[in-house]
Parts: structure tokens; C-alpha cells; sequence
């Protein structure tokens, strides 16, 4: 229906340019000797998306533009036609980004309007959207923090609207405020974690604010490459993995043993393996 594209223009305008005038000071600081690497997650219509593309530089963007539907990635296929250096690809929140094809460490900037809550629990969400990013790489997202009960009736008529399990953090709707995202941000490997848009502008005032925040300046440590290079130093070439994928932790059952119908549910045919970043110099050995 053209007309949704059109209402949720007009309810989240105000956002979607504080969100360009954000997207367009990160881009000016990455590297211009290398391609910057942008994932929007559930880009849904494209609202947020048609403000992004133009300011993208020429010749050396890769512009990912995911959802958990196939429906918008046609849609947007046939809106964004010729876009330059624009991609598109199923993503799902609730799985980890490289068991999808998004490798950890391989994005400069995540864009995420009004999709984070949407998660079934945020604390491994953003955990693994932190390792999604390179390092320093940012996350700028929509999200309403200011709680309407004329918004919370129209939304909680949507279907989803209230699956969330981590009940401990959200136990009456998914939505956080700005305190509680800033607070959850930190931990789970962010840093300087703020509201962007101005005190008093339209977009604070309907109850929503656009977030920013920054992925850690250190590596990680682990990488492909860097686990099957040390494999075949010590294993039989029977032995070698064909691929490796990072995840942040392990998949766990509701009794806390390793989930292993979720391991082969991320990447069937593949090998897993888990890392977390050395803390000390003979870690990194």
C-alpha cells in the first residue's frame, strides 16, 4: 500500500532528518580509502533508507539493506532499482548476524529505525550487533523512549507487538527509555551512548529519539582467516574446518546446555566457533 510509506513519513520526518544530518557527520569521518560499509536492519519500507542513499559517497559505498521479510527486500528491489552499491538481504534480530552472511566485524555504521525492540531479548541483540561492527563502527537508531498510551494502544494491536521473553527488563511492552537504552548500550559493549535529536524538536516531543552509539576502538581478535590459518599449523588437513563463523556466545537451551538444534539452525553445513576479545598480551598469543 503506497500509503504507508507516506504515514510513516509523516510520523517519524522529523527523525529520519536528524537521523541524515547524523549518518551524514559519521560517514565524513571514515576512511576515504576504503569502502564504507553500511547494514540497515529492518528497513521495512525504505522510509529511512531514501534519506541515506543520496549522501553515501560515490564509487565506494556497500549499502545493505536487510529485513526479516522478503516482501520489503522486492519492494525495495523495485523502489531503489540502480541504486549504486545497494544490496539486499533477510536478517533476522533474534540470530546472530554472521551465521546470516554478515560477517562480526564487517560493518561501519548500523542504521536501525524503530526496529530494536522488536528483538525477543535486547541484551544479546545489541551484543551481537556490537561485534557485527568494526572497530569504532556506530550504531544509530530510532527508537521511541517517551511512552504515549494512544501509541502504546495502537501498537500493541500489532501482531508481535508483544514478544519479547526477557521480561525481567521489559515486563509490561517492549519499549525502552532513553536511560534504560543508554544503560543497555553499555553493557553489551558500547560506548557514549546518546540522544542526538535537540531537546524540544518534534521528534523528542511525539515521544521518539534517534540514538547513537560507538562499538569498541579495539579488535576483537578473531577472525576467519586467523582461526583456520592456526588450524592448519596444527591439524591434518582432514581436520580443517571449512569455515569458520564468530559468535558472541554460544546458543544455550532453557536448562543451560549448548543448544546444538540452534547451532545447526544458524549456519547448517558449517562450523561455529566462539571468541571473545583477548584482555591481556598473552591471551593474544
Amino acid at each position: 500500500d503506497p500509503a504507508v510509506p507516506e504515514l510513516y513519513e509523516r510520523i517519524f520526518g522529523g527523525c529520519h532528518l536528524a537521523l541524515a544530518a547524523a549518518f551524514s557527520v559519521l560517514l565524513g569521518r571514515l576512511p576515504v580509502d576504503r569502502p564504507v560499509r553500511v547494514l540497515e536492519i529492518g528497513a521495512g519500507y525504505g522510509t529511512a533508507t531514501r534519506h541515506l542513499l543520496p549522501l553515501l559517497p560515490a564509487g565506494r559505498a556497500q549499502y545493505r539493506f536487510t529485513d526479516i521479510s522478503r516482501f520489503f527486500l522486492n519492494w525495495a528491489a523495485e523502489t531503489f532499482a540502480g541504486t549504486e552499491g545497494l544490496e539486499f538481504g533477510l536478517l533476522d534480530l533474534d540470530r546472530p548476524a554472521a551465521a546470516q552472511g554478515v560477517p562480526s566485524g564487517s560493518i561501519d555504521i548500523i542504521v536501525a529505525a524503530s526496529v530494536l525492540h522488536d528483538a525477543r531479548r535486547i541484551e544479546p541483540m545489541l551484543t551481537d550487533l556490537a561485534a557485527t561492527l568494526a572497530p569504532g563502527g556506530m550504531l544509530l537508531a530510532i527508537e521511541e523512549t517517551i511512552f504515549h498510551p494512544a501509541y502504546d494502544l495502537g501498537m500493541g494491536l500489532q501482531q508481535g507487538f508483544d514478544r519479547m521473553t526477557d521480561r525481567d527488563l521489559r515486563p509490561d511492552h517492549p519499549l525502552l527509555s532513553r536511560t534504560a537504552w543508554a544503560e543497555m548500550l553499555g553493557r553489551c559493549g558500547f560506548t557514549g551512548a546518546r540522544a542526538v535529536a535537540r531537546p524540544g524538536s518534534i521528534p523528542e516531543a511525539l515521544g521518539f529519539d534517534v540514538l547513537l552509539a560507538q562499538a569498541s576502538e579495539t579488535s576483537r581478535g578473531l577472525s576467519e582467516t586467523t582461526v583456520l590459518e592456526h588450524a592448519r599449523r596444527r591439524l591434518p588437513e582432514h581436520m580443517i574446518p571449512r569455515a569458520v563463523i564468530a559468535l558472541p556466545a554460544l546458543p544455550l537451551s532453557a536448562n543451560g546446555k549448548l543448544d546444538r538444534a540452534a547451532l545447526a539452525a544458524m549456519a547448517p553445513g558449517r562450523t561455529v566457533a566462539v571468541g571473545l576479545a583477548p584482555r591481556t598480551p598473552l591471551e593474544a598469543e
